[in-house]
This record gives C-alpha cells, structure tokens and sequence, in this order.
C-alpha cells in the first residue's frame, strides 16, 4: 500500500511538476564567464533539471548543488554529475541557503509568487534566467544573455533591504 502511495505521489510529480526548459549553452556560457572564477564557491540551482547547469558550473570551478522536484530529472542529473549529493531530490523553496555565493533559478510564472529578495542570503548573488520578478525592479543588476545577475545585497547599497 505504501509503495503505491509513493509510486502515485511520483507519478503525479513528473506529470504535474515544473516544467523542464534547458538553458541555452550559449547564454549559460556567458552567464559563467561573467561570474567569473568558481574556486571555491558554492553555486546553488534551484531546479536544477537535467543538471547540465550544475556540470557546467562545477567546470568553471564552482560546487555546485540542485535542487530539483522531478525524480526522473534528479536521477539523470546525479548521473551526469556523478553524484547522488551534488542533487537533492525535493523542492527548490526548501533549500539550505545558509552558505552559497550563487543561486541560479530558471524563472517561470507560476516561480514568480516565491522568488522575494529577503528570502535569499545578502551575499549571495541571485541569478534568473526567464521572466523577472516584478517586486526587484528597483534592484540594480546586470542583464547577460537570457539571465538577470542581482549582485549581493550586502555589496550594493541601492539593495539596501528595508
């Protein structure tokens, strides 16, 4: 009974889930040139996909980890990876955000009720690829490729939050 709960739940996921849209390689290459040296830095995708972000941020350097809620994506992304802990299997609005420098969420209408400044570290520098929030129109930041770059908080004092 339990297995067909969770074969359900599954089910229900992949079918009604996030859609899955890659990101260009051209716009995620110029996107990492401009994040420049990933040495030691955590870079954090919030729904991460099929993880090709997540293998492309960690050939610039970077650790990365995704988030990601469609078990079929996870897997081809911990296969890609190489890496069962570089993913975890549950919702990108549950993520550990205490120690990250980049977040990297691919933005839909239906992400834009949940994607809120304060909700993200101040030093962290948030990255969208796709539609923007209209609540950080007043952010400064820096358009590259598909992709908005909002630099951290704590570096700008136009970010200042309330």
């Amino acid at each position: 009974m339990i297995l067909l709960l969770i074969a359900v739940l599954l089910l229900v996921v992949v079918i009604a889930g996030a859609p899955f849209v890659p990101a260009h390689r051209a716009d995620l290459e110029e996107l990492l040139d401009e994040l420049g040296n990933g040495a030691g830095r955590v870079f954090i995708d919030l729904g991460s996909g099929d993880g090709r972000v997540l293998a492309a941020a960690r050939r610039r350097g970077f650790n990365p980890v995704g988030y990601e809620l469609n078990p079929i994506l996870w897997l081809i992304s911990a296969v890609k990876l190489r890496s069962l802990r570089a993913v975890r299997l549950w919702p990108w609005q549950l993520a550990n955000l205490g120690v990250v420098d980049v977040i990297y969420i691919f933005s839909t209408s239906l992400h834009l009720k949940y994607i809120h400044r304060p909700r993200f570290p101040a030093n962290a520098t948030v990255v969208i690829y796709g539609p923007q929030p209209s609540d950080w129109s007043q952010q400064s930041s820096m358009t590259v490729g598909s992709s908005v770059i909002y630099p951290p908080v704590a570096q700008n004092a136009e970010n200042k939050l309330p």
